[in-house]
């Protein structure tokens, strides 16, 4: 408790040092001499002064116009909204030693004082429920009892509920869903066309089979069968690796960075969880996509070569696998025709391919050599290995077709397949194609 010359003192101005105590009085020196005052001498005890809301105010003036601010228990204010509040301690004494604290609950659970600043200013609050509490002292230096409380509601605009989250989470999730749909129809109808030329194959095969007498005119027909269905298929996987990675990666890619930003935009935990879990599924769709475009067509094959393509597609099987995959080239010329390269790339690709699947290897080597217009590839590996005859009598038979494919294609354009293994001593695989 504090006293000044507005109580009765003949000064307010002490010095802190100029005290001391006697048997019966206390001494104190002032700016205007000596002040003695009994021991003991009764003191009244100051009430402590109530705290009361003066004014809540926005930007576009009273808050509340219908009633006094000291009687408001709730208010709801718009989102964005800027509020002042001012306050007063209802004594008589000097206002300038009225000092205030403040408590927002929801937003920070500890007192702040501002001292003898009378108003305080809110400019970014999120949506949601408050407490607003004040207490202020009195110039008796008595803070209030019971604080002055007010309910605080800030509502939020339509695009900030929940509601509205939701909706537009469904909305971009059921957009995927559906190109997916449209780009699998498409896919489903490409899928026939190569099933029809599969069947004309089919067919020329049974022919070749039901008649010797036209053994070599089936086997040519056969032939260019095989070479129009490879061609078609490769066709068809460089068109739908460009769309996967050009129209449904972008659109995924798309779809994620404004689930990111719904995602970040204040909401309940429960909203933010669901837009995470849609963000890892589209996350995992888009490294899916991407997957898929580079195996049914790698782009360096168009852009770069056959030989850089190798070199990337055979980088990525060795770190997947763990296997040592080494390639060695004399450098390829930059005329090689796209059939030739394709399907050399093939060829290596269903080579390293069973090499992973069944031959238990610990290194493959790849050799890629030109000379005098042919193209020589080889494929050797550590691995198991296998009777060459009974593997090519089950291609015959119609198991394990990778042989019996990589042959056809081969042979298609005027090359030769040689496979060299026995088991427990390895493979090795290689095609020599003219291209000139």
């Amino acid at each position: 408790m504090s006293f000044d010359a507005s109580e009765g003192l003949p000064t307010s101005g002490f010095n802190g040092g100029a005290s001391c105590t006697g048997s019966g009085q206390l001494y104190f020196g002032s700016s205007h001499g000596l002040l003695t005052i009994p021991r003991g001498l009764p003191v009244a005890s100051a009430p402590a002064a109530p705290t009361v809301l003066r004014a809540v105010r926005t930007l576009e003036g009273m808050a509340s116009a219908d009633r006094a601010p000291w009687d408001l228990e709730r208010l709801e204010v718009a989102y964005g909204e800027i509020l002042s509040f001012a306050f007063a301690v209802l004594d008589y004494g000097d206002p300038r030693r009225h000092r205030f604290a403040y408590r927002l609950t929801g937003l920070r659970d500890e007192w702040i004082e501002i001292d003898e600043r009378r108003e305080v200013t809110f400019t970014d609050l999120d949506p949601g429920e408050y407490t607003l509490e004040v207490r202020g002292r009195s110039s008796h230096g008595v803070w209030s009892d019971a604080a002055t409380s007010l309910s605080l509601v800030v509502v939020p605009p339509f695009w900030m509920t929940t509601w509205f989250r939701v909706a537009v989470l469904t909305s971009l999730v059921l957009a995927v869903l559906a190109a997916h749909r449209r780009r699998t129809s498409t896919l489903e109808r490409r899928n026939r066309e190569l099933m029809a030329l599969k069947n004309q194959r089919e067919a020329a095969l049974a022919e070749m089979h039901a008649s010797q007498e036209q053994l070599h005119e089936t086997y040519d027909r056969l032939r260019r069968l095989t070479r129009r269905l490879e061609l078609a298929k490769e066709d068809e996987r460089k068109r739908i690796a460009r769309e996967l990675h050009d129209e449904m990666g972008q659109g995924l890619t798309a779809a994620k960075i404004n689930l990111q930003l719904l995602a970040a935009l204040p909401g309940s935990a429960e909203t933010k969880d669901r837009a995470s879990d849609t963000i890892e599924l589209v996350d995992r769709m888009i490294q899916h996509v991407r997957a898929l475009s580079l195996d049914l067509r790698p782009p360096l094959l168009d852009e770069l070569g056959l030989s850089p393509a190798l070199r990337s597609y055979l980088e990525a099987q060795a770190q997947r696998t763990g296997i040592d995959i080494e390639i060695a080239d004399n450098g390829l010329p930059g005329d090689l025709p796209a059939e030739v390269g394709i399907t050399a790339f093939r060829f290596v690709q269903e080579a390293v391919t069973n090499v992973i699947r069944h031959a238990e290897a610990s290194r493959v080597d790849v050799d890629v050599m030109h000379a005098q217009g042919r193209l020589e590839l080889t494929v050797r590996d550590d691995g198991s290995g296998f009777d060459v005859g009974q593997a090519l009598h089950r291609a015959s038979s119609g198991q394990h077709l990778g042989l019996l494919g990589i042959r056809e294609r081969v042979e298609s354009l005027g090359g030769q397949l040689e496979i060299d293994s026995s088991p427990g001593k390895g493979t090795s695989l290689a095609v020599n194609i003219p291209w000139r």
